[in-house]
């Protein structure tokens, strides 16, 4: 699988027909979500048909290079604690936290089975409270927006501009962290491509290195959008053939000095170069 993955596209767990689809769909990893996509009747009937269902998924996103994840419910549902135990028994490479808050909750986790991958949806007032050390925590791989809830939890009337403190934040300690890039929420207007292309190109002017995606459609937009442009990777291409010594030069008339080189040589290996 990628080593930094760009696209995590959710699938119901009351849907298993949908499983084999969303690994195949072309998605760096495959959410499968117990929490949000589930009605409060059938979450003990979709985490019971998990268990039976989600073992024959697990080989084919092996093949395909796909991440293999779960989302549980929130700490404190009823649900949370039979979510984990179900979740611990099957051949996934992690689970998303949904509304972080309790570092102490993050390490118990990690403790409980340390191969997973632990992904930490940020959606609360009292968990960005607990960014830095929430970040820090035990088997961490990445911190991910939870833009609509995140909303009506501080009382934001939309998801863009009203939070873009939050955006920063969560991407500053990412960095201190030393975690791969954020992921970026979801976008919820299914059917206007440009709506989802503002939001990818305003994610990547942030820093964010994925985002959610809720349909298969979203999911080449947003790979495309979150690699570098063409014109990017000839400015990038110049700048390395030219600059590679590290020496401060010239390059198309432009001052090219140590920091612009690593910029450059980010952009290449965004791009898979060498």
């Amino acid at each position: 699988m990628s080593l930094s993955p760009r696209t995590y596209l959710f699938a119901p767990a009351t849907r298993p027909e949908r499983f084999e689809k969303a690994a195949r769909a072309g998605a760096d990893a495959v959410i499968v979500d117990l929490e949000d996509a589930v009605e409060h009747a059938r979450k003990d009937h979709a985490r019971a048909s998990l268990s039976t269902t989600l073992p024959a998924l697990a080989p084919t996103a092996r093949a395909l290079n796909v991440q293999l994840l779960v989302r549980i419910n929130s700490h404190g549902s009823p649900w949370y604690d039979a979510d984990l135990d179900a979740c611990a028994a099957l051949d996934i490479d992690g689970i998303v936290i949904p509304k972080a808050e309790h570092v102490d909750e993050i390490v118990r986790i990690a403790s409980l089975k340390p191969a997973w991958a632990l992904h930490l949806l940020m959606e609360t007032a009292a968990g960005f409270a607990n960014l830095a050390a929430l970040a820090r925590a035990p088997h961490v791989e990445r911190l991910m927006l939870g833009t609509v809830d995140l909303a009506l939890d501080i009382g934001a009337n939309e998801i863009g501009e009203p939070l873009h403190y939050y955006r920063s934040q969560i991407l500053l300690f990412t960095r201190l962290a030393g975690l791969l890039p954020a992921v970026d929420g979801v976008c919820t207007t299914l059917d206007d491509p440009a709506a989802l292309d503002d939001e990818v190109r305003r994610a990547r002017a942030f820093g964010f290195g994925a985002k959610l995606c809720v349909h298969p459609k979203q999911i080449a937009p947003v790979t495309a959008g979150l690699g570098p442009t063409p014109r990017e990777l000839q400015w990038a291409t110049r700048v390395c053939e030219v600059a590679g010594s590290g020496a401060a030069i010239a390059v198309d008339g432009k001052l090219v000095d140590a920091p612009v080189l690593a910029q450059a040589r980010r952009i290449l290996a965004a791009a898979g170069h060498a």
